[in-house]
């Protein structure tokens, strides 16, 4: 329905008589009329006083379009000032023209148009992908909002003289700017606009007199390539619209019908973001339906039409542009359209005063609320100790040498006792020559001997490269010579098991050939810019990417997560993950960091939820670090088991079952769980949630807000920042980032770019989008990768 509602020139304020024409308003602005029954269009005069009328005006669009509205407008305002003029009659009727119209597209010329178009549905983009909270086809009847603004006459002349300059017209020029702000919160720049021309063919003198539904749609692809400027991108735009015109004996009803067939969606609204212009140049020549001595004002104007959600409209009244947004307002987020439409104005306001911008690449219409707050809540800096990986390990060994480091089946280690055993085991490698950012390769299973081998690694000045020994030989041995490994530590079981590639030196850390060496502390050689360990992920491609991360990366997020949550000597930490999985690296030096007590699991019960809960209860675990699926199976195990000792869990790798908390808090309901996040490309966590409460709507828990000395941005794929709401890809930044890939500068320099505002980053490939309350909320990943057991 189009509705509009008139008064008079003068003031009117009776507030009692205002409210019950509001509410009249609401009324016939959101009445949807039944088809079937005449008439589809009411008008009606309300007599506020001698002096003052208002008319309400409703027609349904399926009997006269926006420019036959405005040529009822106009021949009324005419009878309604000068009656006694007749309007001139009409030779020609809205019937004629449809037959006439429908011969036409018979033609050989209406065949050639439809065959054009055939070859192009499939390549046209989809509708702009702008943020909902529903479909549009839950909506039982949608309620329509419109958001206005307008261009005073010098603004307006302004604006079009520039667009002259540049060979752009009118209508083009606010097609895109359109377009320019919905790729700007749509997930991709290539989209289809659903452009209304009012198609009327000049077959006779009154067919621009007609009222009737003349509506032709338009599919108009849009993509914006940000590497030309904004004037390059609105010619071409142009550019496309005059080539589709030249086949436009289509109508676009008759291509989102074919293309709803093609795509097996005969129930979806395919295109249902719009721009309707009844400016000069698309409909061959324009209306004045208000002309400036005209005693009315117009009061409230508002169109719904089915399967469209966003109708961006203009007109030209008494010179002055008028610019409207129609919207089905509940299927957007709350404030999404008012932050969208607020930064059509700005940019409009843009190329009206400054030149310069009709040249620039891209737009800052971000709203300033939105900045102002990442700005806060990425400000994560604090004061960061630079020292190496297991430095705070040796403060603790003062003050608590005699106190349990690490608890095992096989051995209990003090303090003092792990740092006997390190240092001599360190002594034994740094006379094999090992150096600083030299690998030594770890190849164990799950046991105390793990911890010995890491902390010897570092000791002696190189880095760790733990590997799971149940690797096929072929890629046990490709990593081996891939990472010019020279020293493996392992067990002296798999020392005898594992066929061994001839060019490294095995060392069992469970036999006594170190035990001659020296116990005292080694001297360092590294700095905390060189590389603490390097973890090979499975890689996108297939090939394991080795990632290399130093002392100071690893150290700042340890000391982050045990200052955040209060770890200390109290605590007791249950060590499940591989070591070859970077939560091994938390579990192993935030453990020692912090004077607690590592418990860890032995090897052959190690993914056994009932030995996990003897041990939970035996040994006093106050700390769980894990996956989500390993604490859903602890639960599932026994759903009315109670985790008496248990105060702290961390969950991270993947998605935590919204359910989850819940049955937590059954098991123990004083124990906090935090959701963490991040990437083994910087350092074992970059971003934190505490679960406290999962609210009845959440289909996931949120993402969270970034670590000390980290930050993150949502970028779309021209490096700009994602407003609310929008998805685009995680890029982690601070600290933490990995020196890069191990021998790969080509993928170290694809996934550690240098953004000019952000500095260093890494591309996650996961997609996310910031929550109105500022915190991320994790998407899934951009590619085709899934996760077995937390391994992609």
């Amino acid at each position: 329905d189009f509705v509009i509602d008139w008064q008079d020139g003068r003031d009117w304020h009776a507030s009692r008589q205002q409210s019950w024409l509001n509410t009249w308003r609401e009324s016939l602005s959101q009445r949807v009329p039944d088809a079937s029954q005449w008439p589809l269009f009411d008008i009606k005069a309300c007599v506020l006083s001698q002096d003052h009328t208002r008319f309400c005006f409703s027609f349904d669009l399926l009997i006269a379009d926006l420019w036959s509205v405005l040529i009822f407008f106009r021949d009324w305002q005419q009878l309604y000032q000068y009656p006694e003029q007749p309007l001139p009659p009409l030779d020609l009727s809205f019937r004629d023209y449809v037959l006439a119209e429908a011969q036409l597209q018979k033609s050989p010329a209406g065949q050639a148009d439809w065959h054009y178009w055939s070859l192009r549905l499939d390549s046209l983009p989809a509708a702009p992908a702008l943020p909902q909270v529903m479909a549009a086809e839950s909506l039982q009847q949608a309620r329509f909002q419109r958001f206005s603004g307008e261009l005073t006459a010098s603004d307006w002349q302004r604006l079009q003289g520039r667009a002259r300059e540049a060979g752009i017209t009118p209508s083009m020029i606010l097609c895109a700017a359109y377009a320019e702000v919905l790729a700007i919160w749509s997930e991709s720049s290539d989209f289809c606009l659903n452009v209304t021309l009012f198609n009327r063919w000049p077959m006779h003198k009154d067919v621009n007199q007609l009222i009737g539904d003349f509506t032709a749609l338009e599919l108009l692809a849009v993509s914006l390539d940000y590497q030309q400027d904004f004037v390059t991108r609105a010619q071409q735009l142009q550019r496309q619209l005059l080539a589709d015109l030249s086949h436009r004996t289509v109508n676009g009803v008759q291509l989102l019908a074919e293309l709803a067939k093609r795509q097996k969606r005969p129930h979806s609204a395919l295109m249902p973001v719009v721009f309707t212009s009844a400016l000069p140049l698309l409909v061959g020549e324009s209306v004045n339906a208000f002309p400036a001595d005209f005693p009315g004002q117009r009061g409230f104007t508002l169109s719904q039409t089915p399967q469209v959600s966003l109708d961006h409209q203009v007109v030209e009244t008494h010179g002055c542009l008028h610019f409207s947004w129609d919207v089905s307002i509940e299927l957007y987020p709350q404030g999404l359209i008012e932050h969208m439409f607020a930064a059509y104005q700005q940019l409009l306001r843009q190329l009206i005063d400054e030149p310069q911008c009709w040249w620039r690449q891209q737009f800052d219409l971000l709203p300033a609320t939105q900045v102002a707050q990442r700005e806060r809540i990425n400000d994560t800096r604090q004061a960061f100790a630079d020292e190496l990986l297991f430095g705070p390990f040796l403060r603790q060994l003062k003050r608590y040498p005699h106190k349990s480091a690490l608890v095992s089946a096989q051995a209990i280690l003090s303090y003092e006792g792990l740092d006997i055993r390190s240092s001599q085991l360190g002594w034994w490698l740094r006379k094999r020559r090992v150096e600083p950012n030299q690998l030594v390769a770890v190849v164990m299973a799950k046991g105390w001997e793990q911890c010995v081998a890491c902390l010897a690694i570092l000791k002696a000045g190189g880095a760790y490269l733990p590997l799971d020994p149940s690797l096929p030989e072929s890629r046990l041995h490709y990593l081996l010579e891939h990472a010019d490994v020279r020293q493996v530590l392992t067990q002296r079981e798999l020392q005898k098991r594992i066929n061994w590639p001839d060019c490294v030196d095995i060392t069992a850390v469970d036999s006594d050939v170190y035990g001659e060496e020296s116990s005292q502390p080694l001297t360092i050689v590294q700095s905390p810019t060189d590389l603490a360990y390097v973890i090979f992920t499975s890689g996108s491609t297939g090939l394991p990417k080795g990632v290399m991360i130093d002392h100071r990366g690893a150290l700042n997020t340890i000391l982050d997560i045990n200052a955040r949550f209060a770890l200390n000597d109290c605590d007791r930490v249950l060590a499940l993950s591989n070591l070859n999985f970077d939560l091994s690296v938390y579990d192993l030096f935030g453990t020692l960091a912090c004077g607690a007590t590592l418990v860890v699991p032995d090897a052959a019960q190690e993914r056994e939820p009932a030995y996990w809960h003897q041990l939970l209860n035996e040994q006093g675990v106050t700390v769980w670090n894990s996956v989500p699926a390993l604490m859903a199976m602890l639960l599932d195990y026994d759903p009315n088991a109670t985790l008496a000792e248990l105060r702290l869990v961390l969950l991270s790798g993947d998605w935590i079952p919204v359910d989850l908390p819940a049955r937590l808090r059954q098991a123990q309901a004083d124990c906090q769980l935090i959701s963490l996040g991040g990437a083994t490309e910087a350092s074992i966590w970059s971003v934190y949630y505490p679960v406290h409460q999962v609210k009845a709507d959440w289909t996931s828990i949120p993402y969270g807000q970034p670590l000390a000395n980290q930050w993150w941005v949502v970028l779309k794929d021209n490096a700009e920042d994602c407003p609310e709401w929008v998805a685009g890809e995680l890029y982690i930044g601070g600290l933490g980032l990995a020196v890069g890939y191990w021998k790969d500068e080509d993928k170290t320099n694809s996934s550690f770019i240098q953004h000019p505002r952000y500095g260093r980053l890494y591309r996650t490939g996961d997609l996310g989008r910031y929550l109105p309350d500022g915190n991320l909320e994790f998407l899934g990943r951009r590619d085709f990768q899934v996760k077995i057991q937390g391994y992609r």
